[in-house]
This record gives C-alpha cells, sequence and structure tokens, in this order.
C-alpha cells in the first residue's frame, strides 16, 4: 500500500516509450505506479494508440503557451482530446482553456471520465491568494482534480506551494515544482497530500533538463512502503 494519498503518474511521451510498454505488457511490470500519462502533443501526427492499457489513462494535449510540444493549435488539441475519450480514463486540460474545451469538459463527465483542469508557471509560484483564486476557477469550471506546476527555484517558493496544497480546497489538489527545487518538491508535496505526482517512464522528458525529473519508478520506490 502507498504511505501516501497521491497516486504515482508515469509519463509516456514517444513512440519509443509506448513501444516499450507493449512489450513489458501488463501492470504486473510496473510495480508501484498507478497512472500512465499520454503526453499526445509530444507524439508525432499519425501515432499509433493502443486501444488497451496495463493501467488507468491520463490523455493531454498540452498548450504551446504551458509546454507543449510541436506547436498544435488549437483545434487540433480539441480533436485529440475528443478521440482520446474513446480510451482515456482522465483528460488533463489547461485552466486557461477551459472555457474553449467547455463542450469536452461535458462529454468527459457523460463518459465518467475524470477531468484535470492544469495550472504551469515557468517563470515562479503565485501569490497564496493567485492559487486560492485558481483552485475556486477550477471548481467552477467543473474539475475533478485542479494540478499546479510552478517554478519553485527558490526555498520561498517551494514553501509557498507546500503551504498552498495543505490548505482546504473546493476539489483534490495536486502541486509540483519545476526547476532547481523541483525533483525535492515531489517527494515534499507527495508527503503533504498532492493528489498525483509525475515521473518519467522509460525516457526523461527532452523539454526540461533530466536532472530536475525523478522517473516513475523511483518515486514508486521513494513514496512506497520502504520510504
Amino acid at each position: 500500500m502507498n504511505f501516501f494519498s497521491t497516486r504515482i503518474v508515469g509519463i509516456l511521451h514517444t513512440e519509443a516509450c509506448l513501444k516499450n510498454l507493449s512489450e513489458e505488457g501488463d501492470a504486473l511490470q510496473l510495480p508501484g505506479i498507478d497512472l500512465l500519462e499520454i503526453r499526445l502533443d509530444a507524439l508525432p501526427h499519425g501515432c499509433l494508440i493502443p486501444k488497451k492499457w496495463p493501467l488507468p489513462v491520463i490523455a493531454t494535449a498540452r498548450d504551446p503557451k504551458e509546454g507543449g510540444q510541436n506547436n498544435l493549435f488549437l483545434q487540433e488539441r480539441q480533436q485529440l482530446l475528443t478521440t482520446a475519450l474513446s480510451w482515456a480514463n482522465i483528460i488533463d486540460i489547461e485552466l486557461a482553456s477551459a472555457k474553449e474545451f467547455s463542450p469536452i469538459i461535458t462529454m468527459a463527465h457523460d463518459q465518467q471520465c475524470e477531468v484535470i483542469l492544469s495550472y504551469h508557471n515557468f517563470k515562479t509560484t503565485p501569490s497564496l491568494k493567485e492559487l486560492e483564486a485558481l483552485a475556486s476557477q477550477a471548481a467552477q469550471a467543473d474539475a475533478t482534480i485542479f494540478k499546479v506546476a510552478t517554478t519553485t527555484s527558490s526555498e520561498e517558493e517551494l514553501e509557498r506551494l507546500l503551504e498552498f496544497q495543505q490548505l482546504s480546497h473546493p476539489l483534490p489538489v495536486a502541486t509540483m515544482g519545476m526547476g532547481s527545487l523541483g525533483k525535492t518538491s515531489r517527494l515534499r508535496l507527495a508527503a503533504t497530500g498532492s493528489a498525483l505526482v509525475y515521473g518519467w517512464l522509460y525516457e526523461p522528458l527532452t523539454m526540461i533538463p533530466a536532472s530536475t525529473q525523478w522517473s516513475a519508478r523511483e518515486l514508486a520506490r521513494f513514496i512506497g512502503d520502504d520510504y
């Protein structure tokens, strides 16, 4: 049993990652990992998506303004996530795009698919007041989970994110840091109740420095019973 309440997410972002997953076969080969995230924006156009998965799946097509790859247009992202509703258990959409994706959010709920509304800040960690306002917006936009990823280059920024995680919220919150304290933040925020913690599966993400990332298997070991 996981010592923390958090669920560990393994990120798949290349065709090679998908191939490795298919070769492993089932969830028994992924001990301690609870979910898979498929970065549709990072995969090449026309990439074959499996119809069956060994674990529940989050599908996301990230906005280029919030770290998305391949400069996808809004309509391309909408199409990718609409199609993903046929196989995903959860979809992840930027909170800033919630209005444009409102019909897809409604479709997701109609199909018993959870909805993560996410916020990414690659410069800093906003004030507690700003973060609380964003959580309220996510709840009003029918999110199941609100995900926050902010830059934690100082202990002050990380402490602010930790404080935000421990506040009472209208919905479950997943928090994570990026930057120099990014790796430290994943463990500390998991310990304070972050709903999700992310790590790469098979290959580190190319869009951020490898030194700031955990693998999902490492997180499974550190956050498991033996932590």
